[in-house]
């Protein structure tokens, strides 16, 4: 899981950079937080399918949840389970 901290004025940037690095590591799971996720989190993930998730609001919490099931991670049903996240499902976003 990498994780990317993100900002308004820099959000195409940081999606790009997470994008390339996920090109390099197609299995990696990418998570986008900050300012700008938070106020925009199904908005974000439109921005490119390879963003897997975006962490909103107060979401270090979140974001340990997150490292503790993605490993194990075998469908996507299980992060509805995580409140503070937004994901893509059947190629749409979901906020939960």
């Amino acid at each position: 899981m990498a994780v990317f901290d993100t900002s308004t004025p820099s959000i195409y940037n940081d999606i790009k950079a997470a994008v390339e690095i996920k090109a390099a590591l197609a299995d990696l799971f990418v998570v986008l937080v900050g300012v700008h996720v938070s106020a925009l989190p199904e908005a974000t993930l439109r921005e490119n399918d390879k963003i897997d998730a975006v962490a909103f609001g107060e979401y270090d919490a979140t974001l340990v949840e997150l490292a503790e099931i993605v490993p194990l991670l075998s469908d996507k049903r299980a992060l509805e389970a995580i409140d503070g996240i937004a994901f893509r499902k059947r190629g749409k976003g979901r906020e939960k």
